[in-house]
């Protein structure tokens, strides 16, 4: 269908991060990699769009990871006793979520 359609680029570029989007149990690497070997009239916009998706992913990865570290940093400065208003400033978590901390310790 892609072969034969006369999309614009744009056209296809918002195509394909809706696809991208809404099929998220689908592996967009391999997603976009047959579609640009099917499509070569769109194979550059086509690794851009997977490019910026696997970056996205690094980010959230890495987010998490930090994220996960900070709660687990502050679980053990809790144990240890240490000021609550301190752990807050430096792993930035707020209250609630050291609250839920001491909850989890328990």
């Amino acid at each position: 269908m892609l072969k034969r359609a006369q999309l614009s680029k744009e056209q296809m570029k918002s195509l394909l991060r809706y696809l991208a989007q809404e099929g998220n149990a689908l592996d967009y690497k391999v997603f976009f990699s047959i579609l640009a070997k099917n499509t070569p009239r769109y194979r550059k916009e086509l690794m851009t769009i997977a490019d910026q998706l696997e970056q996205k992913g690094l980010q959230k990865g890495l987010q998490k990871g930090r994220s996960e570290q900070a709660r687990e940093i502050a679980r053990k400065l809790l144990f240890m006793g240490l000021e609550r208003a301190a752990i807050a400033r430096a792993t930035g978590l707020s209250h609630a979520e050291l609250d839920g901390l001491m909850d989890s310790t328990v």
